[in-house]
């Protein structure tokens, strides 16, 4: 992941990030990679092309997040409120493994999906996701 952001910040061209793409995951399908690439880009105002999101801040939540690697499992495995993990069925910010892996720290969470939705569920599919959530909620006598 880190070779993703450990150079410039923008470059001349698209598939400059396509190449840093594939280094940082030469196990991903090219397809696949072209798609990541061009939903977290963006064209600036003077032609050239940049991530979408604050990179420095990105790096610095990883650089956190290893800091305090087995603190953030241990308070994660802490929580014994019941859980909904939402995450869009499209959604390449949290991937579908990540949050089976929070889901298994978590006892008695519930992890659901909502179709037709990316990172942003409840703008990209408002229905899909109180369906879901009224159907947890109900479940639960609520």
């Amino acid at each position: 992941m880190e070779a993703l952001f450990e150079e410039a910040f923008e470059l001349d061209s698209q598939e400059g990030f396509l190449e840093r793409g594939k280094r940082a995951f030469p196990e991903r399908p090219v397809e696949q990679l072209k798609k990541g690439v061009a939903s977290n880009i963006k064209q600036l105002p003077n032609g050239k092309w940049s991530w979408k999101y604050d990179v420095r801040a990105m790096m610095e939540l990883r650089q956190f997040e290893r800091k305090y690697h087995d603190e953030y499992h241990h308070v994660i495995r802490s929580i014994t409120a019941p859980m909904l993990i939402v995450r869009g069925a499209e959604s390449k910010v949290m991937l579908r493994g990540d949050a089976e892996q929070l889901q298994s720290m978590i006892e008695g969470s519930k992890l659901v999906e909502v179709p037709g939705a990316k990172h942003s569920v409840m703008r990209e599919n408002p229905v899909g996701y109180a369906v879901l959530v009224r159907e947890y909620l109900k479940a639960r006598g609520i």
